[in-house]
């Protein structure tokens, strides 16, 4: 069974009713169609099942509605009520209530209020109503609160019925849709999403009424306080359709597959959407070719910048032994794999791997000049280290060679040769010998430290320039 369509065969309330036998909430669509926008496995990606249709050429799709929900979207649907009740402050805490009830009329009306939404979700729907109107209109002496948005968005919530609820006795389309703008009004810009909802429950209400020209405007309000609901857009484009305005239907379905392109299969399930079959297919594959040169354009561009960040060094540093792009090349191949599949989602799912490589040539990028600063910090360390050792050697080579000096003239002294040394002029090969020699040591000793320590200095002159010009290139990396 497709969402409702007024003007079908079953009025809203028979809608529900029929509904509400199914075992899971399902919509049809053409083999075909969903074969273009999706593949099964990434329709299971999307908590989506697939099932064989009840007419031939047709496909069962189930969104998994509980799927972690924090905002109208695709996998949304007006029968199950209690959504509308989980996503906004209706939900509040009756301590949240009541500690910003003013008065003890407040305080009263908000413990009825309570009182209503427990029976409200025990589907007593009769009673949740009785401490409703009471929490409104007050009873027995209290006065009530009318200004509270959130009991006149409960109260149109049970009165626009559900899945759960299609009784005569508690469905009424136009109280429902007067008590969503009673909670719009009361929301109003102090709760600027709170009043987008409720606009928006009011346009379903009243489209279910067939009052097309009310539903376009309070759905075009709802669009105004929350600019980004895709399913103010595509229940826009949905009743444009029901009246086969196609440009501006397909306008408004173009909005909101850009913020949920899970709106795609559900236009391809909506029996609204029929009406203008032709230009849907269309739609869809103009969808499917932007899609297709987008990701051809995204995987060129990435290529290049990959490229580009695989040459990129930083004196004798080249980023690629620093920092691993093979993150980058895994989303490319991911994305040119996509793009074989051909599929509109695939095709999104090109596009968005190529995005993701982006943004780690990016990190890549960035993260680079802190990796060789952190080299060269390093280094810088290491040679300053070895030119104070050096320069900590100043007096060695002098005490060493006096030393070997001092050692040879006292050995020699002491072999009985002094005494012919100093009578009579003796010359000893092997004396002269060995002062040269030590005399020799010593000068190439001095000469080689000081050679080296002026070797060091300059390299410790240009780490110091290096490492500055990192400093400033990593601070203004991360500056805002």
């Amino acid at each position: 069974m497709s969402t409702f369509v007024f003007g079908s065969s079953l009025s809203y309330a028979d809608y529900l009713q029929a509904r509400s036998f199914e075992k899971s909430v399902a919509n049809e669509i053409r083999a075909q169609t969903r074969s273009l926008i999706a593949s099964n496995e990434q329709l299971v990606r999307e908590h989506i099942s697939l099932t064989a249709g009840l007419t031939e050429g047709f496909e069962r799709l189930a969104f998994d509605v509980e799927a972690g929900l924090t905002e109208l979207n695709a996998t949304f649907e007006w029968g199950i009520s209690k959504i509308l009740i989980e996503l906004g402050k209706t939900n509040d805490s009756l301590a949240k209530l009541v500690k910003a009830a003013k008065t003890p009329a407040q305080t009263w009306a908000c413990e009825q209020f309570e009182i209503a939404r427990d029976a409200f979700r025990r589907e007593l729907y009769p009673e949740a109503l009785e401490s409703l109107n009471r929490a409104i209109n007050g009873y027995a002496g209290n006065t009530g609160y009318r200004l509270d948005h959130r009991f006149h968005f409960l109260l149109g919530t049970i009165r626009m019925g559900s899945y759960t609820n299609w009784s005569p006795e508690i469905l009424d389309l136009a109280e429902a849709e007067n008590a969503f703008l009673l909670a719009a009004k009361y929301a109003g810009g102090a709760e600027p999403r709170e009043s987008g909802h409720a606009f928006l429950a009011a346009g379903w209400a009243a489209y279910c009424q067939g009052n097309i020209e009310a539903a376009i405007l309070h759905t075009k309000q709802a669009i105004g306080m929350v600019p980004l609901c895709g399913e103010a857009f595509y229940q826009l484009a949905k009743i444009f359709a029901h009246v086969r305005k196609c440009d501006e239907c397909l306008a408004q379905l173009c909005e909101a597959v850009a913020l949920d392109r899970n709106y795609i299969l559900r236009a391809g399930s909506d029996g609204d959407f029929k009406r203008i079959d032709a230009d849907l297919n269309q739609f869809l594959s103009k969808l499917c070719d932007g899609a297709r040169a987008r990701a051809d354009e995204l995987i060129l561009k990435t290529r290049r910048r990959l490229a580009g960040a695989s040459r990129e060094k930083i004196e004798e540093y080249p980023l690629v032994t620093l920092c691993s792009l093979d993150g980058v090349e895994r989303e490319l191949s991911k994305a040119e794999a996509s793009i074989q599949t051909g599929t509109y989602f695939s095709l999104l799912d090109a596009s968005a791997a190529c995005q993701k490589a982006d943004r780690l040539i990016d990190e890549a990028l960035t993260r680079f000049p802190h990796e060789v600063k952190d080299r060269v910090n390093n280094q810088r360390g290491r040679v300053w280290r070895q030119r104070q050792e050096l320069i900590d050697l100043k007096g060695m080579y002098w005490l060493k060679g006096s030393f070997c000096i001092f050692i040879f003239v006292a050995l020699t002294f002491s072999s009985g040769f002094a005494s012919d040394l100093l009578r009579k002029d003796v010359s000893i090969p092997g004396l002269e010998f060995a002062l040269f020699v030590s005399t020799s040591l010593y000068v190439v000793g001095r000469i080689y430290r000081f050679t080296k320590v002026a070797e060091m200095t300059k390299q410790i002159a240009k780490l110091d320039g290096i490492y500055a010009d990192l400093e400033a290139r990593c601070a203004k990396s991360v500056s805002p």
